[in-house]
């Protein structure tokens, strides 16, 4: 079925008239014979109020019947036609492997993350001088007593990272009251590893953590993973692939989503992409 077009190929007989300037310039395009005036209103002479012409309405309902006509005319979808998803929406959703570690925590114990298949991991990426890390600390001990031996937490320590200003490229900046580490290193000074563990054992028992706290004493870890803002918390599915990546400290109920979006498979998007 074709469009009631005239020559000008506007449904209906419309036409359309220059306006404003030479031919060319501005076009009106007039549907059955409707201008804008007709269809707004206009400043009464008389009154001085804004209101529509007399013969504004009937206008309108004979532009509106040609314009309903116009598209029923128009050839419709057919419903057997699948809907295709662009390749680029499609390699949005593929699932990142998360980087394999091993690292070992304050009583020696190595962890590696290959080996936690199976489980979720939440991974934060923490500091004893973090106002942020620390303040976000109650959130994961109250995850690990939701979930116990379900939900895996690893507290990797950046405490290596030169600085105690509470924040290591972004986040947890003031307030350093509140803040477990020293801050009596410069900028550019990294303290040695022995006051390192010292520092965060101390916090360990101070702020009564009850999940295991990894020493990523050259950084190799961090620097996969958080990109130098603290606190990062990464959230790895069963089967080991990135699922979110949360910057700056969240409160429970974020980390609560997360947790469980990462646990569902009918969730789980499409094939791995490279890591």
């Amino acid at each position: 079925m074709s469009c009631p077009c005239d020559r000008s190929g506007s449904p209906g007989g419309a036409r359309s008239i220059g306006w404003g300037g030479p031919a060319g310039s501005r076009r009106l395009l007039l549907l059955g014979g409707i201008r804008l005036s007709d269809a707004i209103p206009v400043v009464n002479e008389k009154s001085g109020l804004r209101e529509f012409r007399s013969e504004s309405h009937e206008k309108v309902r004979a532009s509106a019947a040609l314009a309903r006509e116009w598209v029923r005319s128009q050839p419709q979808p057919s419903s057997e036609q699948p809907a295709t998803v662009p390749d680029l929406a499609g390699s949005a959703r593929r699932r990142i492997p998360s980087p394999d570690f091993v690292l070992k925590d304050l009583e020696g114990t190595a962890w590696r993350l290959s080996d936690q298949r199976g489980r979720v991991v939440l991974i934060n990426f923490w500091t004893t001088w973090c106002t942020a890390c620390v303040g976000e600390l109650p959130a994961l001990i109250e995850l690990r007593r939701r979930h116990g031996a379900d939900l895996v937490i690893l507290g990797v320590s950046q405490d290596s990272l030169a600085g105690g200003h509470g924040h290591a490229g972004g986040h947890g900046a003031g307030g350093q009251h509140d803040a477990d580490g020293p801050r009596d290193h410069g900028d550019e000074a990294t303290p040695p590893l022995k006051e390192i563990r010292r520092n965060v054992e101390m916090t360990v028992r101070r702020r009564g953590i009850n999940y295991p706290v990894l020493i990523d004493a050259r950084n190799e870890v961090g620097s996969r993973y958080n990109g130098g803002e603290l606190p990062t918390t990464v959230i790895v599915d069963k089967e080991g692939f990135v699922h979110r990546r949360l910057v700056g400290p969240r409160p429970i109920e974020v980390f609560e989503a997360m947790i469980q979006e990462a646990s569902r498979r009918d969730l789980l998007p499409g094939p791995a992409g490279n890591p």
